[in-house]
């Protein structure tokens, strides 16, 4: 892989067809990517390797950049810095969406979900002059629901950081309610029916009609 620049790395792979190391044209800077033991197609570690020099180069010693941690079922929990430190940590709902996100300052950004159904009939797509046109058929089969985030807040933020996500039957986002507290009611539609406290700056999103 080069640059016009004439800039270029090379991609060697091991036996199961997985990244292994980069190599820059000199050989001056070597990367190698470690594969989890649990998860054998997700990098487990990332290490720089320093080579010694003569007529059969041999690794002298590696030095660790990264490294990653996966649940169970194989999603990223976490991601550490060359001194083992935890510097981004994720949580996953039951159906393995994002829960939460911190960073190493220890900030958390939590999300919260809703299981919507898909309209039988959706929007008719339209080109950039208003003109409608068909998309192809589906191949597959798709499902009859869809998940979307409505609500996401920063547990080390000021209260009123919390937001609320307000979302039309056909997917297409309404608006960005910032919250003092959390929302206590909502319908099926996904929109937020009773609030507690909400602050003065929503930002609507205009939508247009149209047709099915």
């Amino acid at each position: 892989m080069g640059d016009r620049n004439l800039n270029v790395l090379d991609m060697l792979y091991d036996e199961q067809g997985r990244l292994h190391f980069l190599v820059d044209k000199y050989s001056q800077t070597v990367v190698q990517l470690h594969y989890d033991q649990h998860h054998p197609n997700r990098v487990g570690k990332a290490s720089r390797v320093f080579l010694k020099a003569g007529e059969n180069p041999s690794i002298e010693r590696n030095k660790t950049l990264a490294s990653y941690r996966y649940t169970r079922s194989g999603q990223l929990h976490e991601v550490l810095d060359a001194t083992d430190h935890v510097v981004r940590r994720f949580t996953y709902t039951a159906e393995g969406y994002l829960n939460s996100h911190q960073i190493a300052s220890g900030a958390v950004r939590e999300y919260e979900w809703a299981r919507f159904a898909i309209p039988e009939n959706r929007p008719t797509p339209k080109r950039a002059d208003g003109t409608a046109y068909q998309l192809p058929p589906l191949l597959e089969p798709q499902p009859d629901h869809e998940w979307r985030v409505t609500r996401h807040w920063g547990t080390t933020d000021a209260p009123d950081k919390t937001k609320h996500l307000s979302w039309n039957v056909h997917g297409q986002l309404l608006a960005i309610v910032p919250m003092r507290k959390r929302c206590t009611t909502t319908i099926p539609t996904g929109a937020c029916a009773k609030t507690s406290m909400p602050m003065a700056s929503t930002l609507t999103i205009g939508m247009t009609h149209a047709t099915t």
